[in-house]
């Protein structure tokens, strides 16, 4: 789901982000991927995203650099909810809904009115 991340658009990005926080809150033993260093350190992420099985994928032994990467995004919304990784896990989870009025048009209204903005 991070990796997919990547290539999303924001508006999918932004439902993306508080549902893997959601999945990490369910499932703490996952949560040694936010700051793993393991895939960092080799050549090669050890993640396959090929395998089928969930226990020979080697998810485990990955981490989640996809979201620090997101936290640089160009997107301030998507920037600024990946962030939520750094600090503590204090939210006992997110609604989702919440996050299902970032579609394409307001992201393109963000966009269109910081241009106008910019230009006045």
């Amino acid at each position: 789901m991070a990796r997919l991340s990547l290539t999303a658009p924001p508006a999918a990005t932004v439902i993306i982000i508080p549902f893997i926080y959601n999945l990490l809150k369910r499932h703490p033993t996952c949560m040694s991927m936010i700051h793993s260093n393991k895939a960092v350190a080799e050549a090669e992420d050890p993640f396959s995203m090929d395998e089928l099985d969930p226990y020979e994928s080697k998810a485990i032994d990955s981490s989640l650099w996809e979201i620090q990467t997101l936290s640089q995004h160009y997107y301030a919304n998507v920037s600024t909810l990946a962030k939520i990784f750094s600090e503590q896990f204090l939210k006992p989870k997110y609604n989702l809904e919440d996050f299902l009025d970032h579609t394409y048009a307001t992201v393109n209204n963000h966009f269109y009115q910081k241009k106008k903005e910019s230009n006045n």
